[in-house]
């Protein structure tokens, strides 16, 4: 079964989901969820704004160890 994030990048997703994703509602470990904010936020149009207040919401701390933990996975593959 392929990551959300994986899904999220192709636009495999129903725009219900690529909006839960947006507001950083879905049911995935932080180190993912950042992920797929970072990727709607910077490559996404439509979601994009929503991934950016979503992240700006986040607090400094648990942003910098899922930031930290997805940057290990990233490299990890």
């Amino acid at each position: 079964m392929p990551r959300m994030i994986d899904l999220v990048r192709v636009s495999a997703l129903p725009s219900n989901l690529m909006h839960a994703a947006s507001r950083g509602s879905l049911k995935v470990p932080p180190d993912e969820m950042i992920e797929i904010l970072v990727h709607l936020a910077i490559k996404n149009p439509i979601f994009g704004q929503q991934a950016r207040m979503t992240l700006a919401s986040w607090d400094e701390a648990s942003s910098k160890v899922a930031a930290h933990c997805a940057r290990r996975s990233a490299f990890s593959v």
